[in-house]
């Protein structure tokens, strides 16, 4: 039985990284965002069980990058809001395009 026991603490950011395919980092991330769904054990997020979140609200709460992204035709302000489809807010978007000098450089 495999067991892991880890604290993250928020407004901070976090890499998972191991040997590729022998370290369990993508099987980790998947459970932790609901990817996966068949698992013994327990998963708590904010003193919550994983299995009471929707998968919006996981969505809201976690962001992945996987070494097999995705790349959309989309402005940067509508890739930024797949990231979190519950809070749109303008205004942060353009503020953090203005704050890192990006212009006309994207849409």
């Amino acid at each position: 039985m495999n067991r892991c026991s880890l604290t993250m603490v928020s407004g901070k950011s976090y890499a998972i990284v191991g040997r590729t395919g022998r370290a369990g980092e993508s099987i980790l991330i998947k459970l932790l965002t609901g990817m996966y769904d068949n698992y013994e054990g327990e998963i708590f997020i904010n003193n919550r069980n994983l299995r009471e979140y929707s998968y919006p609200e996981l969505k809201s709460i976690i962001a992945v990058v996987f070494q097999n992204y995705a790349r959309y035709a989309l402005a940067i302000q509508d890739n930024v809001r797949l990231g979190n489809i519950l809070k749109l807010d303008e205004e942060r978007i353009l503020h953090n395009k203005r704050k890192m000098n990006l212009g006309e450089m994207v849409l």
